[in-house]
């Protein structure tokens, strides 16, 4: 996989700028830096929960950032902070985040 130039500003705050790097297949890779320094925000760009103001996330010729389908099949993001809302039911968290027909496959 490739990550080519991802970029992402908040307002006139840049938090991503031209971020770029390669991952072999079975490979691990590790994301640091400080607090405030955007590594939730490139995790959240590479699972497509925010969108870049830039950029390339490519496996196998494909750009992951635009082929939604192929990404969702092939990236799994575990978010910091629970993304459950207490005040929904169970069927109501997933509903915000799965695909209605591959819900119900599922279940």
């Amino acid at each position: 996989m490739e990550i080519y130039n991802i970029r992402k500003s908040y307002g006139k705050n840049a938090v991503l700028e031209c971020v770029s790097f390669g991952v072999e297949p079975g490979s691990c890779v590790g994301i640091l830096g400080g607090n405030g320094s955007g590594k939730s925000t490139l995790m959240g760009i590479l699972a497509g929960i925010i969108k870049p103001d830039g950029g390339v996330f490519e496996k196998d010729g494909v750009d992951l950032l635009k082929d939604c389908a192929k990404r969702r099949k092939i990236v799994g993001y575990v978010p910091q902070m629970p993304p459950l809302i207490e005040e929904l039911s169970v069927r109501d968290n997933l509903r915000l985040w799965y695909d209605s027909k591959a819900m119900k496959k599922e279940l």
